[in-house]
């Protein structure tokens, strides 16, 4: 072993042949390592899936996210019935006396 670095010294480019080298030596304990971590993540993932804990708790704002929707829908046609309100006593109201309204907005 000691020959093989002896001869690769007297190579050109000698620094990245050593990188290159050192990577080989070192890849595959990063392989593993990432391949027991992949591991982890993936059984985790599967444990989230038959979980009913963990399907209750996806529930909740999909429930809560509904009733806001359901709430922000009827203030919607609240509103939209008040302008209609408001508009049509506006219109009686000029309607039936416009003399008084001229005269109570200055108009």
């Amino acid at each position: 072993m000691l020959q093989y670095f002896i001869d690769l010294i007297k190579v050109p480019r000698v620094e990245t042949k050593l990188r290159v080298f050192s990577f080989k030596i070192q890849f595959g304990t990063q392989a593993e390592d990432f391949r027991r971590s992949l591991n982890t993540v993936n059984s985790a993932c599967e444990e989230h899936k038959v979980s009913d804990v963990f399907e209750g708790i996806e529930h909740a704002p999909l429930t809560v996210k509904a009733l806001v929707n359901k709430h922000a829908q009827f203030l919607n046609s609240m509103r939209k019935l008040q302008n209609i309100m408001a508009s049509f006593f506006l219109s009686n109201a000029l309607t039936l006396a416009p003399n008084s309204v001229v005269k109570a907005f200055d108009l």
